[in-house]
């Protein structure tokens, strides 16, 4: 895991023109999980701490989501013949499909030779773990500087993210499944993202949809049940964290992974599924759990 000095660099670079002249906050050593977000100086309440671009932006392929949805503008496709024309079976509008940000993950997809769609009606169906795992590709298309800042962010080790892969990687007649150091940086990411990305709204048009994305500053901030800053999304891409109280200078800079008013035992295992940790801090401990009056972070 890469020091917080390091990882301080390469989230400077990261954040490019939205860095700060004099930032209210720095990332320091965190004695509640080693790396975290601290005030530099006081910060009132309301305050806008920081702002920070999307690294990777990628279709969450849940279940009950609409497939027929662009990788690359998010706008809605038509219901049929909306896949790439080059038939890497990625669902992308006319004008994304030759843009730069497609073209790369389009020509690994057609190298990998997708399986046969399944045809109904004359439209096709998108598999959604293929698509899942796009977010993952678009990660080893990243320069050295933003890989180095994946490969710096904690990666949660979990049996299922494998099945993951794996069902992904049956989508391809030659997904490089024989590629050991190929698999083993796949797997990590997958982690990474499955550890640190936030499934955040967005709206093309009148289309609404929920997207995939990796902010990395914004993950590295530690869970807190009862936190003093809030962290909300502009339209997918741009995550906006403020304080929710006053922040004193050298307090850490905390949010919650979990929505502020469920109860306890929701919060336990959400937190225990999707994290990896069980949180012992005194509002989880109260036995009277939703009876807790909580600010508003509004």
């Amino acid at each position: 895991m890469a020091t917080p000095a390091e990882l301080a660099r390469l989230i400077d670079l990261h954040l490019d023109d939205l860095r700060d002249t004099e930032p209210k906050w720095c990332v320091g050593h965190s004695e509640v999980a080693g790396r975290g977000v601290f005030a530099t100086a006081d910060i009132p309440e309301g305050e806008i701490i920081f702002r920070e671009r999307a690294l990777v932006v990628g279709p969450t392929a849940r279940k009950g989501s609409i497939l027929n949805t662009c990788v690359c503008c998010h706008k809605l496709l038509p219901v049929k013949d909306f896949l790439c024309k080059r038939n890497c079976t990625l669902p992308v509008c006319d004008v994304c499909s030759d843009s730069q940000i497609h073209r790369g993950e389009c020509d690994w997809f057609i190298r990998w030779q997708p399986m046969d769609l399944i045809k109904d009606d004359s439209s096709m169906t998108v598999n959604p773990m293929s698509l899942r795992i796009l977010t993952a590709i678009r990660v080893f298309l990243l320069n050295t500087n933003q890989r180095a800042l994946v490969n710096a962010m904690q990666a949660n080790a979990d049996r299922g993210y494998r099945q993951e892969i794996i069902k992904a990687a049956q989508c391809f007649r030659k997904f490089p499944t024989t590629d050991k150091t190929f698999m083993d940086n796949l797997f990590r990411v997958v982690g990474v993202l499955n550890t640190n990305a936030f499934e955040a709204p967005c709206r093309k048009g009148d289309h609404d949809t929920l997207v995939r994305g990796l902010f990395p500053l914004t993950a590295i901030m530690n869970h807190e049940c009862t936190p003093n800053a809030s962290h909300y999304f502009d339209n997918g891409t741009m995550a906006v964290v403020r304080a929710a109280r006053f922040i004193p200078k050298g307090a850490e800079i905390t949010t919650t992974y979990t929505k502020i008013l469920w109860s306890n035992v929701t919060r336990c295992i959400f937190l225990k599924m999707t994290k990896g940790f069980i949180c012992d801090c005194s509002r989880c401990n109260d036995n009277t759990g939703n009876k807790i009056k909580v600010q508003s972070l509004i």
